[in-house]
């Protein structure tokens, strides 16, 4: 039976919900899918809504020594006693990200466990609103777990995450990543994460084939893209990132999309620049639209805009929304495209 997987934004809903109820949130799933990104995006949302001030702490068990979770040992008037490390808080309002607790010494996991659920160790005791964020990886994953402990995991809510194609090519697009990476995902979203490549038998990490696509390796290929190098050494450093299979398709797409028009004639001729042919060059032209759109100017990418079929001008709207949204409110022409296209907009 298939587990129950749920994505990123997903997980967040679920933590902002069920934290304050104490109850500890874990999170599994491969490398480079955003677990240790969406954990560490949850202070900013619980301040939105508390309207206070909240920390994040990160504990990453891999590096850390049993005793930084349960204290140091020393003998006072004869009495051993324990002190506690600075990591831990003293002051309420943290999100406490426990990372990789599966690759560290089992007695840490043991001790996480206390400091869980008895919301405290050793007469240190957590304060008011701490909450608990576990991220690891699966064994079959190859990045050496060993596996959360039963009881550990008995202690808390354990989710399993999978990749949000739309939500990552969205998250993309509000970075204004380069719009080639974006439009290449957008129509290959089965490569925001290579399942192929990433395993050799369905199930087990590739260790013959180290590089492999993830949402964590993609950030780092479009900054790859970004600085424009030589064919032969663009492959070579993508292919060392995302794994051969996908850097060849990429390739592939940026060559076509040399077709892609100039923006500045497209803006500064909106009603006789070119057009291109093939209709997944127009998604990164339309990003690159988007992202050259000003109040100065949006009258005339406008005007390029309604040339274009109805669904490249809702990806323009939608898109400037999340990049540039004061347009809407200082440009006419930007109002009314929103006012002919509104009804399209899901």
């Amino acid at each position: 039976m298939d587990k129950v997987s749920v994505t990123p934004s997903q997980i967040k809903e679920i933590c902002l919900e069920v934290m304050p109820l104490g109850i500890a949130v874990g999170v599994d799933g491969p490398p480079g899918v955003a677990k240790s990104a969406t954990g560490a995006s949850l202070a900013a949302e619980f301040e939105k809504r508390t309207g206070e001030p909240w920390k994040t702490i990160m504990f990453n068990c891999a590096y850390h020594e049993p005793t930084d979770v349960a204290g140091i040992p020393f003998v006072r008037d004869g009495h051993a006693k324990f002190a506690i490390t600075d990591i831990w808080p003293t002051t309420p309002n943290n999100v406490i990200i426990i990372e990789e607790p599966t690759k560290g010494p089992k007695l840490i996991q043991n001790a996480l466990g206390e400091l869980v659920h008895e919301r405290g160790l050793r007469g240190y005791r957590l304060p008011e609103n701490s909450y608990f964020y576990f991220s690891w990886n699966r064994r079959q994953d190859g990045a050496g777990d060993s596996g959360i402990l039963s009881h550990i995991a008995n202690r808390m809510m354990t989710l399993h995450m999978k990749v949000d194609p739309d939500g990552f090519c969205q998250y993309a697009i509000e970075q204004q990543w380069n719009p080639l990476i974006i439009a290449y995902l957008n129509q290959n979203k089965h490569m925001v994460f290579d399942e192929k490549t990433f395993s050799s038998n369905g199930t087990k990490f590739n260790s013959d084939q180290p590089a492999f696509a993830s949402p964590r390796s993609w950030e780092k290929a479009q900054r790859i893209v970004s600085v424009g190098m030589r064919t032969e050494l663009e492959m070579a450093a993508l292919s060392g990132i995302i794994g051969e299979g996908p850097t060849r398709e990429f390739i592939a797409y940026k060559e076509l999309c040399k077709e892609l028009p100039d923006i500045d004639v497209c803006i500064r001729s909106p009603k006789t620049a070119p057009l291109p042919k093939d209709m997944s060059v127009m998604y990164a032209l339309v990003l690159s639209l988007c992202y050259a759109t000003s109040d100065k100017n949006a009258g005339n990418v406008v005007e390029y805009i309604k040339r274009m079929r109805k669904d490249f001008q809702v990806l323009w709207v939608k898109s400037l929304s999340s990049v540039n949204p004061k347009v809407f409110g200082n440009n006419k022409d930007v109002g009314s495209l929103v006012n002919q296209v509104g009804k399209l907009i899901i």
